[in-house]
């Protein structure tokens, strides 16, 4: 197995591949010198790698903790409201995650830089570039995680460039704190590192940015902290860096998965910035990828596997271009080609009602719900499993509040009273969680009230899975 990218995406992937018993290798281009990147990483993604067992690639020398973000988003006055986030060096952070999966027993070739590649019928043939001249790498299969900027994906949004360095000498408020800005033609993100550093980026059209001499992107870069009333006070201290130009648009791959190869992490679908999920959306690729590779590897349902992160990709894609522009049309009405490309996305769907307070006493199922066979992840392979479909949903669920929602819907066929469905749920789940299951099927419109006696059968009816959209379960 050899995984090519050593970013969060390929790190993690390379070591849960590792835990599955194959033999595994992992190329990486760029050496431990890394260039300084600032990145967030929310209490969702803390969470998320500890469970993976990469929680020490996060110290307390390399980390600062934000608990404030103070943002100007609209033409109106700053706010100030409460996160909680860690501030990291990517530059420290992405090697430290190789190192976790090096000591798990993953081969890494680092630096190496990948030469050629050929398909051939065992796999690929891979020649790689290493300090002790050319290697030969034979791989059963391939999991590319070169990021957004390599060859294999399509623009998903506006061309998108980050200008990024760092500065000394500023200090944004007395304790540490984030800091977002919407200007005329960009936006800007700028957090303190545990370096006592301050990093900014600036988020521009690629089109006014293409061709500057460093010189002149230097001075652009100045000009619009100067404009900004959250970051003038930048001039006031000593830039450290050379303003580089960073690829910061969002990206879907083209071709996500075959038998052979998988794209992962931003080269399978790159995150608009302003989600601040890249490194939790590179991890959970990692868990799909690593999946669906151990799925065709070791002879389960290959055409379910290849079924089920094609159909992924496209929903995450969809989703994700969808909310980003809501959050760009939050920035108000601005008229500058930068803000109109950014909302110009499809309409995001209705969303879903806040959780009822109180339960009706009777409910029925949605005439519109019904079972599909859809492909999911079940520990580390994909397997076929019915999945519920309603026009609420967006996409087949087999899966909610951690239960089987085929299970729980069948359960209660002949029940209609919600304290029957709950006792009903009572042997399947905690109290709390039938409760809950209960809530979010209400929620989402597929059981409804019901005021008068049942009309017609209470289990969903199977239908061809060929309109439906994919999800997954993290393990």
């Amino acid at each position: 197995m050899a995984v090519i990218g050593g970013g969060p995406a390929g790190a993690i992937a390379a070591r849960q591949l590792r835990r599955m018993g194959f033999r595994t290798c992992l190329i990486e281009a760029r050496g431990p010198l890394h260039p300084v990147v600032g990145e967030a990483l929310p209490v969702t993604t803390l969470r998320l790698l500890h469970q993976l067992g990469f929680d020490s690639a996060v110290t307390e020398r390399d980390a600062l903790r934000c608990d404030e973000i103070m943002q100007r988003w609209g033409d109106g006055d700053a706010t100030a409201r409460p996160t909680s986030v860690v501030m990291v060096d990517r530059g420290r952070f992405d090697p430290a995650l190789i190192d976790i999966a090096a000591e798990a027993g993953v081969n890494v070739m680092c630096p190496a830089r990948l030469r050629r590649r050929d398909e051939t019928p065992e796999g690929w043939d891979l020649e790689v570039e290493t300090g002790a001249g050319v290697v030969r790498v034979a791989a059963r299969f391939l999991v590319d995680a070169r990021g957004r900027r390599a060859a294999g994906s399509r623009l998903l949004g506006a061309a998108t460039v980050a200008l990024c360095a760092r500065w000394r000498g500023v200090a944004f408020a007395a304790q540490p704190q984030m800091r977002i800005e919407a200007a005329a033609d960009a936006w800007l993100w700028g957090a303190p590192l545990a370096d006592g550093s301050l990093v900014v980026q600036v988020f521009q059209r690629t089109a006014d940015c293409t061709g500057l001499s460093p010189a002149s992107r230097e001075a652009r870069y100045r000009a619009i902290l100067r404009g900004a009333k959250l970051f003038s006070g930048c001039d006031a201290g000593v830039l450290i860096d050379p303003v580089h130009a960073r690829d910061a648009s969002c990206r879907v791959a083209i071709e996500p998965v075959t038998p052979t190869m998988i794209r992962i992490g931003d080269l399978c679908v790159a995150m608009d910035p302003l989600s601040s999920q890249g490194v939790q959306s590179a991890a959970r690729s990692a868990l799909q990828g690593s999946a669906v590779a151990n799925t065709i590897l070791s002879g389960g349902d290959h055409e379910a596997a290849i079924e089920f992160y094609r159909r992924a990709t496209h929903a995450i894609a969809t989703r994700h271009r969808e909310t980003s522009a809501a959050f760009y049309a939050e920035a108000g009405s601005r008229a500058s080609p930068f803000w109109r490309e950014r909302v110009a996305a499809h309409p995001i769907s209705p969303g879903i009602e806040p959780g009822r307070r109180t339960l009706p006493s009777r409910v029925r199922l949605s005439p519109d719900a019904h079972l599909v066979d859809h492909p999911v992840i079940e520990g580390d392979v994909v397997r076929r499993r019915p999945a519920l479909t309603h026009p609420r949903l967006g996409e087949p669920t087999a899966f909610a509040e951690g239960i089987a929602l085929s299970g729980a819907i069948a359960s209660i066929e002949h029940a209609h009273r919600v304290p029957d469905i709950l006792a009903q749920w009572g042997s399947m789940m905690p109290a709390v969680t039938a409760r809950a299951l209960l809530d979010w099927l209400i929620r989402h419109d597929v059981l409804v009230d019901d005021d008068g006696p049942p009309t017609g059968p209470a289990t969903p009816t199977a239908r061809r899975p060929s309109a439906s959209r994919a999800s997954w379960r993290p393990d």
